[in-house]
């Protein structure tokens, strides 16, 4: 003879939910999921307010040695463009950091150290540009134009 099993407790099917239960369950769900986003924006709008008490674009406060160079380049120093008819007869145009400054040729004008620095770096690379296309040039030359027989 066959024996049924009666099912013990722990392998008893699991209670059956009626649809106001589980409504209020997925209810509850959607609640803790709108407090864990209102946490989450109260807490981006508190780092809002804090970046816009922060000056742009400083994160911490600059060393000793930083306040230094930063002084030591912000510091102005006396400068004179070349200035002929032709080439060089319009005003210079420098921008650093966002800021543009306007130098007059011709004449000795006091601009900050930076500026001056990226003038004569931008002078010294205008140099080493002319001197390999000079070369380039003679090479061209040496080679008969660039035509072989």
């Amino acid at each position: 003879m066959a024996k049924t099993k009666e099912p013990n407790q722990e392998q008893q099917a699991p209670e059956q939910t009626t649809p106001e239960q589980s409504d209020m369950e997925e209810r509850i769900r959607s609640l803790e999921t709108i407090a864990a986003l209102q946490e989450r924006i109260r807490a981006l709008e508190s780092e809002k307010e804090a970046a816009k008490k922060t000056p742009r674009g400083t994160q911490r406060p600059l060393t000793p040695e930083e306040l230094e160079q930063k002084a030591y380049m912000e510091e102005r120093v006396p400068i004179r463009l070349f200035k002929d008819g032709k080439r060089y007869k319009y005003d210079e145009h420098v921008t650093v950091n966002g800021y543009t400054y306007q130098i007059q040729r011709g004449k000795t004008v006091m601009v900050p150290r930076k500026v001056a620095l990226i003038l004569q770096q931008s002078e010294a690379k205008d140099l080493e540009t002319d001197e390999y296309i000079d070369g380039l040039v003679e090479k061209f030359q040496d080679n008969g134009y660039g035509y072989k027989d």
